[in-house]
């Protein structure tokens, strides 16, 4: 098995434990680690959730389908990243959502009651553990709010300016990349494909953006960073 023990460090939920002490707290939480192929789903619609996953490689996305077969991305995931522990937390009984490896990938799975509950042993770690996953929680909130305020917005061009302005500030810097292909930017802002691609061609026309594949630059007239706007 692949040594992660340098990606640890930079794992939120593993913030502010000590590097020596992560192989025994992982054994003590019982940690699982999973290889996939590319396109291996993770977590299907309807099943029960339990744990918490953390990507250590690869990417995975967390997709939500409608009756009518209508897809729409909730979420890219690389490595670092955490997902399902909304579910876990709330304690939902039946995923609404499919979560499937985009690249050949490695997780790491720890059941959510033993994160949130100390053990026998009385582990020092498991106060911070408890404490970095009411953050995880907060974080993925308002990364829910930042979807919710991108689709919400009423014309095209406004449902992509929202989404830029967010992924540029999330990256401190401009231009910046997207984690989505056209097609998973598309299944984000729930929006058709071709029209998202006929607003962003539109867009650069007019000198409000600049791109190439999945590299993003908002611009003003003067070539600075694109400012927030209050579009209600």
């Amino acid at each position: 098995m692949k040594n992660y023990t340098d990606l640890y460090s930079k794992i939120s939920l593993f913030a502010g434990i000590k590097p020596e002490e992560i192989s025994d707290m992982l054994k003590c939480l019982q940690a699982q680690f999973k290889n996939l192929q590319k396109n291996e789903t993770v977590i299907v619609v309807g099943d029960p959730v339990h744990y918490v996953g953390i990507v250590l490689e690869g990417a995975v996305e967390v997709v939500h389908e409608d009756a009518a077969g209508n897809r729409n991305v909730m979420g890219h995931l690389g490595p670092t990243d955490t997902f399902a522990e909304t579910f876990a937390c709330a304690g939902v009984q039946k995923s609404p959502v499919t979560v499937i490896a985009v690249q050949d990938s490695a997780i790491l799975q720890i059941d959510f009651r033993r994160i949130v509950t100390t053990c026998n042993s009385c582990c020092a770690f498991h106060t911070r553990l408890i404490e970095n996953m009411l953050r995880l929680l907060a974080q993925k909130n308002l990364a829910l709010s930042d979807k919710i305020y991108s689709i919400g917005r009423r014309t095209m061009q406004e449902k992509i300016e929202t989404f830029l302005e967010t992924q540029m500030f999330k990256a401190g810097k401009n231009p910046f990349e997207i984690p989505f292909s056209r097609a998973e930017m598309a299944d984000y802002l729930c929006v058709d494909r071709s029209a998202l691609s006929a607003a962003l061609s539109r867009m650069q026309q007019e000198g409000l953006i600049r791109y190439h594949k999945n590299k993003f630059e908002l611009l003003t007239a003067g070539g600075n960073p694109y400012p927030r706007k209050n579009k209600n």
